[in-house]
């Protein structure tokens, strides 16, 4: 059993394939790490590798996936509301902004939540406070704000980038040839065909921003066939060889 991101990207896959190509024989085993899968249909067999395309942001001259980032914000709010419920300090709303990421965060998680937890004692009966900076250091800022007393809750306000349409085309390209080399750089080994299943988490994405990459991309002979899972859009194939096609023609099903 692969991971959840894995298993999800595989039956979105499986569905395209059995649903819409209507492939018969189609059968999955788990791969050896690498490959995530091996893949069957009817005669042929390929190797799947799964992986996500998301934005990356630069922190301290190193590059980190903006999800992670958000995710560890967002998990240190839920802690800190957790922990102000428990405290019963925490009477209103509230929410905590990042202004950007922050190279070692996890060094400061305890500063914050020790600030933010003695902000939310100080304006439990307060009806509403202005913004508050709790933490700074060089350009990276904390602000804490009580919006009012209905509710008991921290929401969670992180960093946001406004990106030019070219800028948002050259960065998805970018991504995406690196994924495509990494992928056919770890699955070199393998002798017979392989197809890469890309999550696209991106989130300046549409669904012509791939293809529009195409051309640019180097090792693509490399897979059988590109698939783009969209969560919040639809999935399609990106890229397929002439031997795929083939592949995908012979398994149809004549009604």
């Amino acid at each position: 059993m692969g991971s959840k991101r894995e298993e999800f990207c595989k039956e979105r896959f499986n569905s395209f394939l059995v649903d819409i190509k209507r492939c018969e024989n189609v059968q999955w085993e788990k791969g050896d790490e690498p490959p995530d899968y091996y893949l069957s249909i009817g005669s042929n067999k390929y190797a799947v590798e799964v992986t996500t395309i998301m934005d990356i942001l630069k922190v301290a001259e190193k590059e980190f996936p903006i999800l992670s980032i958000l995710n560890s914000m967002r998990q240190l709010t839920k802690s800190i509301e957790q922990k102000a419920l428990d405290q019963n300090i925490l009477q209103g709303h509230y929410f905590i902004k990042f202004n950007r990421p922050f190279p070692n965060f996890g060094r400061i998680k305890k500063v914050l939540e020790k600030r933010i937890l003695d902000f939310l004692s100080k304006t439990t009966n307060f009806s509403k406070s202005s913004e508050i900076n709790v933490f700074e250091q060089n350009s990276f800022k904390c602000i804490v704000k009580k919006i009012n007393r209905s509710l008991s809750v921290i929401g969670f306000i992180g960093p946001t980038r406004v990106k030019y349409e070219e800028e948002i085309q050259a960065e998805a390209c970018r991504l995406f040839n690196r994924l495509v080399s990494l992928k056919a750089k770890k699955l070199q080994k393998i002798q017979f065909g392989k197809i890469l299943l890309l999550l696209n988490q991106y989130q300046f994405s549409e669904k012509n921003i791939y293809i529009n990459c195409i051309s640019y991309i180097t090792n693509l002979n490399h897979f059988h066939a590109i698939f783009i899972v969209d969560p919040k859009g639809v999935d399609h194939i990106l890229y397929e060889s002439d031997e795929f096609i083939r592949v995908l023609k012979g398994r149809k099903n004549e009604f």
